[in-house]
């Protein structure tokens, strides 16, 4: 039973990872958030009739009509679950493809509004009958609440704010895991460096360079 349980994370972990990173890399990687979350944003990636859609139909159509119902669910989860990374780490991470994003505060609506775009194609509600045809509500809602936070509680904040917020005693370096301290300075470092003030670029020059001379 143990075998069977890691073998159906294994597959699930797969294909989803397959569907993002992959077969729509050119969406979740390259398109997203790029130049600005107002010019390409994820609500525009998750609604139907775009490639997430088709590619996640025929998912669907294929486990369904198998019999396998409950992997397909675990990867529509775990889509889900990666699409949200991806918004993550063009917010606050380095990477996406070295593709240049560039953030204003106003943008933390832009991203609050694409999760609420996220939680309406995943979960698929009959808006006559109040049935949920994909997941349940909560799961989705679930896996939205950090990125949540770290719009309303970080991107929304001006670049001064950020600052004084770096310096204060009592914030952590990183996120404990706990969901309640995404004010950290790792997130503030990461969301400074996708501003184009000269206020931002130059704290986290500074950073970057403390942190080199502290490696060596």
């Amino acid at each position: 039973l143990v075998s069977l349980g890691h073998a159906h994370e294994t597959l699930v972990d797969y294909v989803a990872v397959k569907v993002v990173y992959f077969d729509l890399r050119d969406d979740f990687v390259a398109r997203l958030y790029y130049p600005s979350p107002r010019l390409s944003p994820l609500a525009g990636l998750v609604r139907q009739g775009e490639g997430l859609d088709a590619v996640m139909t025929g998912i669907a159509e294929e486990l369904s009509d198998g019999g396998f119902e409950d992997l397909m669910w675990g990867v529509f989860e775990k889509v889900a679950s990666l699409v949200i990374e991806c918004a993550m780490r063009c917010c606050v991470g380095e990477g996406m493809g070295a593709i240049k994003r560039e953030f204003v505060p106003s943008d933390a609506n832009v991203v609050r509004e694409d999760l609420k775009a996220l939680v309406v194609y995943f979960v698929q509600q009959d808006e006559e009958e109040g049935v949920c045809h994909g997941l349940e509500p909560k799961v989705v809602k679930a896996l939205c609440k950090r990125l949540d936070a770290l719009a309303s509680q970080v991107l929304l904040l001006p670049t001064d704010k950020l600052i004084e917020a770096y310096y204060t005693p009592s914030t952590k370096e990183v996120e404990d895991g706990s969901g309640g301290d995404v004010l950290c300075r790792s997130n503030i470092v990461g969301v400074l460096s996708k501003r184009g003030e000269k206020e931002a670029k130059d704290f986290v020059k500074e950073m970057r360079k403390k942190n080199k001379k502290a490696a060596t």
